[in-house]
């Protein structure tokens, strides 16, 4: 392999390396799916999920991910969370999901309690 050869391969593989960097920089789930580091659900970011989803009486991960400007992965991890904790109901084909919480002040606290 000639020099030329080499440097070039190299000043590829640099290029390369520097498009990743980027990529990671700028989106969540490939950081996630690259570097195996998950963006986490905040308190804060729950409870104000909890309040719109039951204001609009409705909740699906593309909907909470336009709301709050997420990515449709974290979106997709508070509706997992959201109906294990029993506030939504299990999928309906493509439509949104039910919301079964009648006071979301009172599940909000009686979920900081524990």
């Amino acid at each position: 392999m000639s020099d030329k050869t080499l440097k070039d391969i190299l000043k590829r593989l640099d290029s390369l390396e520097k498009k990743v960097d980027s990529l990671v920089e700028t989106d969540p789930e490939a950081k996630e799916h690259l570097t195996g580091v998950s963006e986490e659900i905040s308190d804060d970011l729950y409870e104000e999920v909890v309040m719109v989803i039951y204001k609009a009486e409705k909740a699906s991960a593309s909907y909470i991910q336009r709301c709050f400007g997420i990515s449709f992965h974290l979106a997709s991890k508070i509706i997992e969370n959201l109906e294990k904790d029993k506030v939504i109901g299990p999928p309906i084909g493509s439509r949104p999901r039910e919301v079964l919480i009648k006071d979301p002040i009172k599940f909000l606290l009686k979920r900081k309690s524990n």
